[in-house]
Formats: structure tokens, sequence, C-alpha cells
């Protein structure tokens, strides 16, 4: 009960399955893998911003990888101190 698995799936159907004929069961693999791999990096989705899954899934690898950095303008210190925030002197 995945969305996008049920999304494929439906589509997968209605545009392959129900649209061919196979004479055995090496030709359905093989132009069942051709579907997919056109569908997974040729054929842009409008739900992931008119790009293919492929280099939807690539940018966002890129994006969860890239470093983080301070806004411009922000007054983010470079050092992290510890603040002594009950007025009591801290042990030595």
């Amino acid at each position: 009960q995945n969305a996008y698995s049920e999304s494929f799936n439906s589509r997968f159907r209605d545009e392959f399955l129900n649209c061919e004929s196979f004479s055995s069961l090496l030709e359905a693999k093989v132009l069942g893998k051709e579907f997919r791999t056109d569908y997974n990096h040729s054929r842009p989705h409008s739900s992931l911003g008119y790009q293919p899954p492929a280099e939807y899934a690539a940018s966002c690898q890129e994006a969860a990888y890239a470093p983080l950095q301070p806004l411009l303008g922000s007054t983010y210190p470079n050092k992290i101190t510890s603040q002594n925030t009950n007025n009591q002197p801290e042990p030595s």
C-alpha cells in the first residue's frame, strides 16, 4: 500500500501490459525492463517538477550531503561556548 508503487503498477498495466502481446516470458521481461528504464530515467514526472525519478533522486542525495552553511548576514558564532546560566561559579 505504497502510493508510489501503486501509481507505477497502474501505469505499467495501462501503458504497457494492456497494450502489448508477448510471445514468450523472455520477451515480456526484456520489454518490461525497457519500459521501467524509460519510466525511471527518461520520462518526466509532473509530481517531481518534470524531472525523471532517477534525476530527482540524485538531486535529493546531493542536497542531503551538502554541508550546512550559515545564512548570509547572520551573526552565527564561529565557536560555540558554554554559558553559565545558573549564576554559580563553574567548578575548576
